[in-house]
């Protein structure tokens, strides 16, 4: 796998694209900005403040998913369907000691012990 990334990034660069210095430099870069957000990031995440705003940020999301999710229940669980979206086959039963009939008229089979 690394032989074909390397070939095709030889490939490539020859081709008129960035050359090996210009990618490790951008690379280095990236690095080095990664290094800043995490720094950064770690520098907050000691702040109580910060830890206590981030929590209430947080269970304000969770808050605002859950009701969406609720919200989306509800109205799943209302929602009228046009005639023939849903399909919707009376299952027939008989009386006592009657006999379930499926939509092919076949009686399906009879799990062990309930005969």
């Amino acid at each position: 796998m690394g032989d074909r990334l390397r070939e095709t990034y030889h490939r490539v660069a020859s081709e008129g694209g960035p050359s090996e210095d210009e990618i490790k430099d951008a690379l280095t870069t990236l690095v080095g900005a990664w290094n800043q957000v995490a720094a950064s990031f770690s520098t907050a995440l000691n702040d109580p403040d910060t830890r206590d705003h981030l929590k209430k940020a947080a269970s304000s999301f969770a808050a605002a998913l859950g009701a969406t999710i609720t919200d989306l229940g509800d109205e799943i669980k209302g929602a009228s369907f046009p005639s023939g979206e849903v399909d919707e086959q009376p299952v027939e039963q008989g009386g006592a000691g009657g006999s379930v009939v499926d939509s092919d008229g076949e009686s399906p089979p009879t799990p062990k012990g309930e005969l």
